[in-house]
């Protein structure tokens, strides 16, 4: 027999007239039973042999350390472990607040640590990093890198090194960067040359980010008439780019268009409002009227996330759907509030696209935004653009999910989905007080 069978027939025929097997994972705690010892011993052989492990032959155990944090309570988050982005929402207000997972959700937690790392990490308490590490399972590590610099060390690393270690000077860049972006630019390797590529534009002084600007203020000039202002698009020629600028995936389009797109998404869009001398707004507006609009506005959207422009960026959300999903994500709460209000009151095209895209906003939406969308469900014929959006509405509005909307049909499909998600999303943040 194996030491799971011989436990499990000592527990059988009595401790006093057979001696269990011990797993040699414990220390004896002199205090318990004979009947009791047998039992943990046996449970601990179990759960050893259905995790796959060799049972009678590890190591003891160590004891988990005593919790510093307050522990969660368990019963909202039983309910929350079947729905991952209620429970990421979870997580973060918990590690915000000071508290940790309860140990009975652990296991399913840390199942989760392979997705959702960074933000499972700080409510696991120090019970669930020590089963993390029983189970091999990496725990992230906030650190602080050094800042890469030429040298032996640099040139003796592993090209996927070296790109993120130039990832890494996104932080705090300085022209104290540039010998080192410039060395990235001549690296054998297309994923280091790319990333040195995006950040050295971000130098404004550079002589690459000032060839960059000056092929865009050729491309793109302003024809102004008494009766309109257009755009003035010449495309580039491909030989004309520098061979250092990575090349994007503009499905669709041809050469010259797509290198359009790739300078004016490397340009900071306050410099192609600098040399056409007019504002991101009316850019916009005539990009949208131009033969190019598709290369321009896709620029645009690139480089302002690129270079964090804000105001470009609302500006962008602002346009008729659709936008890229980044734009969703980085709009400042006026702007979409205001966006997203107007194109949940307008056509059916605008409605859809608006309803598909909302999760992309990874975030609880606005009361504002969420009466809006109630009161388009309480008049929709199909229900599955909304029955998700259950996780992302504000939570003002659950008294008003209590009672059904109606007897039957559409709109109460879609109240029966939302109650349940508002109800726990709402005793999840309750427990944690």
């Amino acid at each position: 027999m194996n030491p799971l069978e011989e436990a499990a027939a000592a527990l059988q025929i009595g401790v006093r007239k057979a001696t269990p097997v011990r797993s040699g994972r414990l220390d004896p705690d002199p205090s318990e039973s004979p009947e009791k010892t047998a039992l943990v011993e046996a449970g601990l052989l179990d759960l050893t042999a259905r995790a796959g492990a060799t049972v009678g032959s590890a190591e003891k155990l160590s004891s988990a350390p005593p919790e510093v944090l307050k522990v969660a309570h368990t019963a909202p988050l039983d309910e929350a472990l079947a729905s991952e982005p209620i429970l990421l929402e979870w997580a973060k207000l918990a590690a915000e607040r000071g508290f940790i997972a309860p140990p009975k959700a652990l296991p399913g937690l840390l199942k989760k640590m392979a997705r959702h790392p960074r933000e499972i990490a700080p409510v696991l308490g120090e019970r669930g990093r020590w089963m993390a590490a029983l189970m091999d399972i990496p725990i992230p590590v906030e650190e602080v890198p050094e800042r890469a610099e030429m040298g032996p060390e640099y040139e003796a690393m592993a090209w996927g090194e070296r790109a993120t270690a130039i990832a890494r000077l996104r932080e705090g860049l300085s022209p104290v960067d540039e010998p080192l972006l410039l060395h990235a630019l001549l690296d054998r390797r297309k994923e280091v040359r790319s990333v040195a590529a995006d950040l050295i534009v971000r130098l404004p002084n550079t002589t690459e980010a000032k060839s960059v600007i000056t092929l865009v203020e050729a491309a793109i000039g302003v024809k102004r008439s008494l009766l309109k202002t257009s755009l003035n698009v010449a495309l580039p020629e491909v030989e004309a780019l520098p061979s250092w600028l990575p090349r994007g995936a503009w499905a669709g389009v041809g050469p010259k268009a797509a290198a359009l797109a790739d300078i004016v998404a490397h340009t900071p869009p306050s410099a192609i409002e600098r040399s056409t001398g007019l504002s991101r707004q009316d850019l916009v507006q005539l990009a949208q009227k131009s033969e190019f609009s598709r290369e321009l506005l896709d620029g645009f959207q690139e480089g302002a996330l690129r270079f964090d422009d804000q105001e470009w960026i609302d500006t962008l959300f602002a346009v008729e759907p659709p936008v890229r999903g980044e734009i969703w994500r980085r709009a400042s709460e006026s702007a979409f509030d205001a966006v997203v209000v107007g194109w949940l009151k307008g056509a059916d095209k605008a409605l859809n696209h608006t309803l598909a895209h909302l999760p992309q906003r990874s975030r609880t939406l606005s009361p504002v935004v969420s009466r809006a969308i109630m009161a388009k469900a309480q008049k929709a014929e199909h229900p599955y653009l909304y029955t998700d959006l259950g996780r992302l509405l504000d939570l003002s509005l659950l008294p008003l999910l209590r009672e059904p909307w109606a007897d039957e049909g559409t709109p109460e499909k879609i109240r029966q989905a939302w109650y349940p998600a508002l109800d726990l999303r709402t005793r999840l943040r309750n427990s944690l007080q």
